[in-house]
């Protein structure tokens, strides 16, 4: 199994039987789950530092720390990692107090094979979200430091998101100030409304905008001259729809 398919699982409880038998379980119910085991939850922080864990499934009623107790520990030093409570002690308290403390999911221990195939379910899940919030982060970090002009607007001239650098290039000093200040992106930063017409007949069209020249008015009312790849964001026929790409400024002597 490759690095980016597996998932590892550390499986905390204070009965050998019952993480035999876990393991066991959901390495068939999922092939690509990789299990570790622990009988002692004051040593998962030290197997979590010298292990890459995906997610932690845990016992509640523990001699030494009991599930809770783990879970308020592993937030303090790794916080977005998936944690599942797997209890067979478990009351409306229990979870109330774990939903409190950051727990990711919580699941009562009984029903045989086909609550370990919920179990797993579970965990998937909790694996895929916590991708989808890593590449959420990934994107939000280079929208907000790439050096060039990044934008996801409207074919109505709404703007949505723009980053620091598109702002700039506007004379904005902010991306809010620049946001509230183009309602209304074909009469507002514009030079030529028929201009944006263009731009937006081509990408219901095609798709896809390539090299698109315009000419755009600043806050200090300057006209510059950009260029912007574009695309569509979303696949219905309907309007108004989602646009996202990035603009640059273009040097007189490469005008068209």
């Amino acid at each position: 199994m490759s690095g980016d398919d597996a998932v590892t699982v550390l499986c905390v409880d204070d009965d050998p039987d019952f993480l035999t038998l876990s393991e066991t379980v959901l390495q068939r119910s999922a092939e690509r789950f990789e299990i570790i085991t622990e009988t002692d939850p004051t040593a998962v922080l030290d197997r979590l530092s010298s292990n890459a864990v995906d997610c932690v499934v845990s016992d509640y009623d523990m001699p030494g720390m009991d599930g809770l107790e783990l879970l308020e520990a592993i937030r303090a030093d790794h916080p977005k990692l998936p944690f599942i409570l797997f209890t067979g002690k478990g009351s409306e308290e229990v979870a109330s107090e774990a939903i409190a403390r950051g727990v990711t999911d919580y699941l009562q221990k009984g029903g045989g094979r086909e609550r370990y195939a919920l179990l797993a379910n579970r965990i998937e899940h909790a694996f895929a979200q916590r991708r989808r919030d890593r590449e959420l982060k990934r994107y939000e970090t280079l929208f907000d430091v790439a050096p060039i002009g990044i934008f996801r607007t409207a074919s109505d001239g709404t703007v949505y998101e723009v980053n620091e650098a598109m702002a700039a290039l506007v004379g904005y000093d902010t991306p809010s100030a620049a946001i509230d200040a183009y309602n209304d992106l074909a009469q507002e930063l514009y030079r030529s409304p028929g201009r944006r017409e263009t731009f937006i007949d081509r990408l219901a069209t095609e798709g896809t905008v390539t090299n698109f020249q315009y000419e755009a008015r600043t806050k200090s009312g300057e006209t510059r001259t950009f260029r912007m790849n574009a695309t569509v964001l979303d696949e219905s026929d309907t309007r108004p729809f989602e646009i996202v790409g990035y603009t640059w400024r273009v040097p007189e002597s490469e005008r068209e």
